[in-house]
């Protein structure tokens, strides 16, 4: 692919959810990419009928900017982000089965002896 310069364009499911996948050749890795369905895909002039002009963010503001940019600026440290959404669905998983032990521990000692 690299020696080609081309690029796999594929589709892939992943957690029963199809996406539409660019694949190609990286640092000795194949690199995964999703992209945007067709109807996902809106013309801006349609949507915006008067796109900003190429003056927009000039002279002081985008020194602004920048600044601003620079400022809030840092190094890349994967490990501070994490799936939230899986750590939720873990903690609903874990009280759902405590609450079963519980209610089976209460069942217990409710059967008459």
């Amino acid at each position: 692919m690299t020696e080609g310069n081309k690029v796999g364009i594929a589709t892939f499911v992943m957690r029963s959810k199809q996406y539409l996948i660019a694949l190609r050749a990286g640092n000795e890795v194949l690199v995964l990419q999703t992209l945007h369905w067709t109807d996902e895909i809106r013309d801006p002039g349609q949507e915006l009928p008067e796109l900003p002009s190429s003056r927009a963010g000039r002279g002081k503001q985008l020194d602004m900017a920048l600044q601003l940019v620079d400022a809030l600026s840092s190094d890349w440290e994967p490990s501070r982000y994490h799936d939230t959404y899986q750590e939720k669905v873990r903690e609903l998983v874990e009280a759902k089965a405590e609450a079963r032990r519980s209610h089976r521990t209460r069942q217990r000692r409710r059967r008459p002896t």
